[in-house]
């Protein structure tokens, strides 16, 4: 009993080291600034506010600065509208429609 007991507390011994060194170097490698765009589709104006507010939230509260790329359907002008008043104040979100996006908008942003 006693070999079983010593044997579960080496265990458990080895995966806390492991979890100590993963933990460090997670902390210890730091993501480079604007290291990725989110991509966020808005499909109606019933969610519209929703989501904007929401990715405002994620850009506030998140440490790591990233940029944001809001689509929407240029027929819906109401869309545009609500959103470029939402992010008016933010400058690392950007509003496109569909037909404006192309592969240096994320790229170079």
């Amino acid at each position: 009993m006693q070999y079983i007991l010593l044997g579960c507390v080496i265990i458990l011994s080895v995966l806390g080291a492991l979890e100590v060194i993963r933990i460090l170097s997670y902390s210890m490698t730091s993501v480079p600034e604007n290291s990725f765009t989110l991509l966020v589709q808005i499909k109606s104006t019933e969610e519209c506010e929703y989501i904007i507010e929401s990715l405002i939230e994620r850009i506030r509260w998140s440490s790591i600065d990233f940029k944001a790329l809001v689509l929407y359907n240029k027929e819906n002008e109401e869309i545009r509208e609500i959103a470029e008043k939402l992010i008016s104040k933010y400058s690392n979100i950007t509003l496109l429609s569909y037909e404006d996006l192309n592969y240096n908008h994320i790229i170079n942003l």
